[in-house]
């Protein structure tokens, strides 16, 4: 198949481009490493908090997959199960990662005493006033 047909074929798919295995391949990989050593790091120090990054990578990992998996044949790119699962995956995943900043945000105000927060209050206050919000935006 000639390169022009093949650009025009992937311009017509869910992507609308056909995008490229080799970055895929390697956010694929980069996030599975990360995975991996937050993982170990979540069970050695029992930081059982950071559970929403670890669930936010394995999402990611499974994201990329997907798209990995799409864009390696040329009629792939034209599945709808690939795509959506991609999408939905790579969307929410940095909601998790938001998740665990805000709960190390409270954490901080906790150290720094909570006149050093307008909000005041707890630190699981944070958490669950941005991750409502997150939830809220990606509804």
């Amino acid at each position: 198949m000639s390169a022009v047909r093949e650009a025009i074929d992937a311009a017509d798919s869910a992507y609308g481009y056909r995008p490229s295995i080799a970055l895929n391949s390697i956010l694929l990989a980069l996030f599975t490493v990360a995975l991996i050593a937050s993982s170990a790091q979540t069970i050695i120090y029992r930081s059982w908090w950071i559970i929403p990054l670890i669930i936010g990578l394995i999402f990611e990992v499974s994201g990329y997959a997907a798209r990995v998996y799409a864009t390696s044949k040329l009629e792939r790119l034209f599945l709808k199960d690939p795509f959506l699962a991609q999408l939905v995956l790579l969307v929410i995943a940095p909601a998790l990662f938001s998740a665990v900043n805000y709960t190390v945000l409270g954490f901080l105000v906790d150290r720094g005493g909570k006149q050093s927060s307008a909000l005041g209050g707890h630190h699981g206050l944070f958490t669950i006033i941005f991750v409502t919000c997150d939830v809220i935006s990606l509804v």
